[in-house]
């Protein structure tokens, strides 16, 4: 299990399903930054979220919870970086 999470973590995430409790915010990863990711929410809008500083549920096949300090690397060097 633990494989499979540090697969997705690893992996691309633009366009995989993302929801921010803390905000109450649902919706499609459209764009990655080092620091931000870019979310479609459900209404179409466009929202940028600071990754460090929200718990971040990703689902693919299965809702990983994250804490956004993780991720937050240039989407490139997230491969290397996480362990």
């Amino acid at each position: 299990m633990k494989k499979n999470i540090m697969g997705i973590l690893k992996g691309e995430l633009i366009g995989l399903k993302i929801e921010i409790p803390a905000q109450k915010l649902k919706g499609t990863i459209i764009n990655e930054t080092k620091h931000t990711l870019e979310i479609l929410t459900e209404k179409k809008q466009r929202k940028k979220i600071l990754k460090a500083q929200k718990l971040i549920i990703i689902t693919k096949n299965q809702k990983i919870l994250i804490n956004g300090k993780i991720i937050e690397h240039e989407p490139e060097n997230r491969i290397k970086k996480i362990k």
